[in-house]
């Protein structure tokens, strides 16, 4: 498949080479997918339907270009409805809208407000996750300070301190005055 072609495409050389296939043109297609020839012709000129080329007479759409865009041609309904009670989904936006621009406004007012509110209940609740994730931080680091001084004190020598050694003593000083008199005890006996 050649690069500039998007995957949802078909080669336009590829459909070429198919004859027998169908090509409808853009009313069949229509009538075929049972949608509106609008929502073929929105399709078409969106380019969503790969192979379709506009020819002299109108488009000529192939079968696998509208299998591509999402429609499906002659696909059977259910038994218990018929063609004209089908809801048409692809339609819905075609129809005229059933409230008035001041409805419109209202709610658009309604929802921005509500949006508003959304926004302000995730700011807070990011707040909230950053001071939560902070306090945490501070904590982890508070029990790891407390763990270490744990090990610190448990490492301690458990042997209680020698005492302190008294600081020495000198002896007192002779008094001059004592001898002499101790001396005369001593010979006066």
């Amino acid at each position: 498949m050649p690069a500039s072609t998007p995957d949802n495409q078909i080669p336009p050389g590829m459909l070429a080479g198919m004859p027998g296939r169908p090509h409808w043109s853009a009313s069949e297609a229509a009538r075929r997918c049972g949608v509106g020839r609008a929502t073929i012709q929105r399709a078409l000129t969106a380019g969503r339907i790969p192979g379709a080329a506009e020819t002299e007479k109108g488009w000529s759409i192939p079968l696998e270009g509208l299998l591509a865009a999402g429609f499906f041609p002659d696909r059977p309904t259910a038994p218990d409805q018929s063609p004209s009670t089908t809801p048409d989904t692809d339609r819905e936006h075609d129809r005229a809208p059933a409230t008035t621009n001041s409805e419109h406004a209202r709610r658009i007012a309604e929802l921005e407000q509500a949006l508003d509110l959304e926004h302000a209940r995730a700011d807070l609740e990011h707040a909230h996750r950053i001071a939560a994730e902070q306090l945490a931080a501070e904590r982890a680091e508070r029990v790891a300070d407390l763990r270490h001084a744990l090990r610190m004190i448990e490492a301690a020598p458990q042997t209680p301190e020698p005492p302190e050694a008294a600081p020495p003593t000198t002896p007192p000083a002779p008094n001059p005055h004592r001898w002499p008199r101790f001396l005369n005890r001593v010979l006066d006996r």
